[in-house]
This record gives C-alpha cells, structure tokens and sequence, in this order.
C-alpha cells in the first residue's frame, strides 16, 4: 500500500473516531443547505476516498471554520483593546515589518 493511502486512512480512522465521541456526547440538529453539483460531487469524492460520510465531511469542515472565524475575532477583539489603551506600534516596528514582508517574496 503506498504511503499516501496509508497516512489517509490512519487520518480517516483518527476522524472516525472524533466524530463518533462527538456523535455520542453532543445532542445534533439537522441543517439543510443548496449547493452546486460540482461542489457536491467533490464533497463526495473526498468523502469517499477518506472512507468517510458525507456528514462527516461537512461537519469537520464546519468545526474547522468556526474555529477559525472566533480565532479571528478574538484577534480582532485583542487588536482594538490594545489600540483603544494607545498601545500601537512605533514608526520603526512598522518599517522593520514591511522590510521583512518584502524580504519573502
């Protein structure tokens, strides 16, 4: 079995396995929504070649997107506290960080 099929079940089997403690401690509601087919049939491609649910799919990526958007507002949030106590950086710390920014490209 080659490497990439490997590391994808050991990934399904690990997905599995979180899911169904959430599945088994937290109460779930149902939620319908309209997508287009192209978006669907990959949905099931990648569900399938993971050896996972539709469901499973849709839920993990749901975890991971709110996750990402309270990490964004808590950053957000931090940010305006810092600037509302004048806590901004000096001239010099912004010209160090543009000067490192275009040192990556």
């Amino acid at each position: 079995m080659r490497a990439k099929a490997v590391f994808a079940r050991i990934i399904s089997f690990v997905c599995i396995c979180d899911t169904s403690y959430y599945n088994i401690h937290m109460a779930t509601t149902t939620i319908n929504f309209r997508t287009d087919s192209k978006k669907a049939s990959k949905l099931d491609a990648f569900a399938k070649a993971n050896h996972r649910t539709r469901t499973d799919v849709l839920e993990d990526a749901l975890e991971t997107y709110l996750y990402l958007q309270e990490t964004n507002l808590a950053k957000i949030d931090a940010g305006i506290r810092d600037a509302d106590a004048g806590n901004f950086a000096t001239e010099e710390q912004v010209q160090a960080e543009f000067a490192r920014w275009r040192k990556k490209k």
